[in-house]
């Protein structure tokens, strides 16, 4: 039940793993015995996740089905073409302020300005394109980690007939071009988090597939790849620091932030820090604007986490909502391993998410939805449904 065949494994995995991350030595910060309850309070977080877990999933309707993958030239063209205006969109906003040749340059000179670009890419008020059309930066991850989970689920490489030889070789084209896209959008934003779901939907790939001596070869190059860039774009962000560096001290300083919340914090926000929080963008658009009177001190504003904004939202009423969050992840675990479509297709996007708690987490934005949006008009395109005679 808790094996990385399951999403809750690598959530458990990721928890205990940046508790343990946050105790190492770091030069910039040190943790210290007054942390000792926030560690209960992280790990109780993790528990009650785990117990919803345990709840059995929603009964299947009477009248089974088969789910079989037929990929439509109308997804060719969809995937392709999102993945496209995606990337225009990113260089469309990263050229509002700089050339990509005066980027470039300043990116392989590490130059300080770079680190700039994230936070003057935040507002369209700053200059940048407006939020309608920014938030589809992601839409090339979105197609790579729906194409990625329809092969592994779908695809089966040991079958010799033309209906999976057309699948698997239109499959490969979207990918290749979804994932050469992303890691453009990768340099053109240091976007680590991008990486982070690429790394995790091949890991989860890895560890539950048959592989090949080729196929190790294959996995063990995007790795290292894709570790070089995640620590060359640390080090862009941090000077000094490599990606673990990074991930050390990010780690420290969420626990640092959350003992901080919840020794000051006065006024919930009731959702809309964390699970709610893409409403807002919703609601600003249409002229709404909301306010909470919730203030709370924090040691440094980037360094969130899935359980401080939770904790600004409902107070220790968190740990029932990760019981919550737990069973809705039973229920995506068991519906895609019967290979549902609609439940396939968002798997990976919905690892994604999961996997992002320990850092500012992407379910709280606005792409991370129309993500979901994506991987559900995909697989009503390409995913067939019959009834089991």
């Amino acid at each position: 039940m808790f094996s990385f065949k399951n999403i809750v494994a690598y959530y458990i995995f990721l928890q205990v793993f940046g508790l343990i991350l946050a105790v190492l030595p770091d030069d910039l910060l040190q943790i210290n015995n007054s942390l000792f309850w926030i560690f209960v309070y992280h790990l109780s977080a993790v528990f009650t996740f785990a117990l919803g877990y345990l709840l059995p999933a929603l009964k299947l309707k009477k009248g089974q089905y088969q789910y079989h993958l037929v990929v439509s030239r109308s997804f060719v063209i969809f995937g392709v073409s999102l993945s496209l205006f995606g990337i225009a969109v990113s260089y469309l906003q990263l050229t509002s302020f700089f050339s990509i040749t005066e980027y470039t340059q300043l990116f392989l000179a590490n130059d300080p300005q770079v680190r700039d670009v994230r936070g003057l890419g935040a507002h369209s008020e700053d200059g940048g394109i407006g939020g309608i059309f920014k938030m589809f930066s992601y839409a090339p991850l979105a197609v790579y980690l729906i194409t990625v989970a329809w092969k592994h689920f779908y695809i089966n490489p040991d079958a010799d007939n033309e209906s999976n030889f057309k699948n698997n070789k239109q499959l490969n084209l979207v990918c290749v071009i979804a994932l050469i896209l992303s890691l453009i959008k990768v340099f053109f934003w240091l976007d680590r988090l991008t990486l982070g779901a690429i790394i995790f939907a091949n890991l989860y790939v890895f560890f539950n597939k048959k592989k090949t001596k080729k196929a190790y070869l294959i996995y063990l190059s995007l790795f290292v790849v894709v570790i070089l860039v995640a620590n060359a774009l640390s080090a862009s962000r941090l000077e000094g620091y490599n990606f673990f560096d990074f991930l050390i001290l990010y780690f420290k300083l969420g626990l640092v932030n959350f003992d901080l919340m919840v020794r000051t914090l006065h006024g919930h926000t009731y959702g809309f820090s964390s699970l709610l929080s893409p409403l807002t963008f919703v609601f600003k658009f249409l002229g709404i604007e909301l306010n909470f009177q919730s203030t709370y001190q924090i040691n440094w504003q980037d360094a969130q986490y899935m359980n401080s904004y939770m904790h600004q939202d409902f107070g220790y009423f968190s740990l029932l909502v990760y019981f919550l969050i737990g069973w809705l992840i039973k229920n995506i675990d068991y519906f895609t391993h019967k290979g549902n479509g609609v439940y396939v297709s968002i798997y990976f996007i919905v690892l994604f998410g999961i996997a992002t708690f320990w850092v500012v987490p992407i379910t709280n934005a606005v792409e991370f939805y129309l993500m979901i949006v994506i991987a559900i008009i995909s697989s009503k395109l390409c995913v067939k449904k019959v009834p089991l005679v």
